[in-house]
């Protein structure tokens, strides 16, 4: 099968929302360790450091709130082409920079291609959750159950996403030790590859039949005037919120974790070493992504995630309070386990609350307000936890955390509403119905 015909790129396939989060998080990611690469050759500050970490994530919160309301807009197709130009464009922009000057003005040219980059990385999140979530239109318990283990195995792909940047720096270490530049610009340039895949299949799609039909029912003007998803939002943006700053955080200062823990000085510090130990670490994280969406039969989504956020608060407190008293072996071991935490429960649930709470008029817009959220939280993150970890030390990182996880199971427990009990599900609403109807006469009558 080709292009938009079905088979592995056709419409109901997984594989371009699947391609999307894969590349998505790699990009995310990868600066982490390009950062590691870089610094001995172009020596940089906390400040640039901090920035490059950061300005990813607010591309991103661009990037969602406009690519998911182009994709209600103009379709979920022809948005994720243009969010995919970007991400094509911000990675290879990053991987030819040219160093005609100071390292300044090398991480100044690094942040600004880091920020183009996020705003498609940004777009991906919204469009690839609600692509997965619109490939049936079967509404019994079975098929919705369904529906949201696809999107759930969607989401799968961000673990491997996470992982691969670490392993693509571990290879170049080994294979050419000597030419940094080479593993540097590598490292962030790879990710324009599977982005432009994206982008090629995307553009021969046909939208879905759900969605087509919300479009043909009402219109996304009326449809954002609804009050109900606005106070749905609490639940689903500000539980994303929180849980990413308790994933990125731990993620994009894992390399001085795993210094830390193995007692290895900066100036002694092996790219290759940092980068597999990250790369085990982060592997971790599959069988948590693996148990939620196993769990979901059992336990739903609501539950899934504030009992999750429990436990990754739980992780922390643990490894923050022996951080200083057990050897290095349990303290990685606790590592591990807080990473496994990390993907598990929210980490999957918050992916898929948007598409599941919101109709499919303006399921992208609010899912890409509801990740942009999360993102948001993710740029807090990475900017203030180098300088928290300076001034106060790691413990302090991971006591913070701790915070904002029981914050993360407290929102969720008063603001999500729970997608298993079909008298509050919006798909069966009663009042749903009329309202489309209503509108459904306006927007028939709104230009005569």
């Amino acid at each position: 099968m080709g292009k938009g015909q079905g088979g592995d790129v056709g419409n109901g396939s997984l594989f371009l929302p699947a391609m999307g989060n894969l590349h998505g998080q790699y990009n995310f990611q990868s600066i982490a360790i390009a950062l590691v690469i870089m610094r001995d050759q172009y020596p940089q500050t906390k400040l640039e450091n901090a920035a490059c970490l950061c300005v990813v994530f607010a591309g991103a919160v661009f990037g969602q709130l406009a690519f998911g309301y182009i994709g209600d807009w103009l379709g979920r197709n022809r948005a994720m082409f243009l969010t995919n130009l970007f991400c094509v464009i911000g990675a290879a922009g990053s991987a030819l920079i040219v160093v005609r000057s100071s390292s300044a003005a090398l991480y100044t040219c690094v942040a600004f291609w880091r920020f183009i980059l996020g705003m498609g990385v940004g777009g991906v999140y919204p469009l690839s959750a609600t692509s997965a979530s619109e490939s049936t239109v079967d509404t019994s318990r079975d098929a919705a159950l369904k529906k949201r283990e696809r999107v759930s195995w969607v989401f799968f792909w961000q673990v491997p996403g996470s992982t691969l940047p670490f392993l693509v720096a571990w290879c170049l270490a080994t294979w050419a030790p000597d030419d940094t530049d080479l593993q540097w610009r590598l490292t962030l340039g790879l990710g324009a590859i599977p982005a432009a895949v994206v982008m090629y299949y995307s553009s021969g799609k046909e939208e879905s039949a759900e969605f087509t039909q919300a479009k043909s029912d009402t219109s996304l003007s009326h449809a954002l005037r609804k009050p109900i998803y606005w106070y749905k939002l609490i639940g689903t943006g500000f539980g994303w919120f929180c849980y990413d700053i308790v994933h990125y955080g731990p993620y994009l200062i894992a390399p001085v974790i795993i210094d830390d823990i193995f007692d290895v000085e900066q100036e002694d510090e092996d790219v290759a070493k940092v980068a597999w130990q990250t790369s085990f670490a982060n592997c971790i994280g599959i069988p948590g992504v693996l148990t939620c969406i196993y769990l979901y039969k059992y336990l739903g989504t609501k539950r899934q995630q504030w009992i999750g956020f429990l436990f990754i608060m739980t992780s922390f407190v643990l490894m923050g309070g022996l951080y200083d008293i057990v050897d290095d072996a349990i303290l990685f071991f606790l590592f591990c386990v807080m990473t496994f935490g990390i993907n598990s429960g929210p980490s999957v649930t918050t992916f898929v609350l948007p598409s599941e709470t919101f109709p499919a008029e303006v399921r992208s817009t609010f899912n890409g307000l509801s990740a942009a959220m999360g993102k948001t939280g993710a740029t807090l993150a990475t900017f203030l936890d180098y300088f928290i970890y300076e001034t106060w030390g790691i413990t302090y990182n991971l006591y913070l955390y701790a915070v904002v996880a029981l914050c993360g199971a407290i929102i969720t427990l008063i603001f999500v509403e729970d997608i298993d009990d079909p008298k509050r599900n919006i798909s069966k609403d009663p009042m749903v119905a009329e309202e489309r109807s209503l509108q459904k006469a306006a927007k028939h009558t709104e230009y005569v």
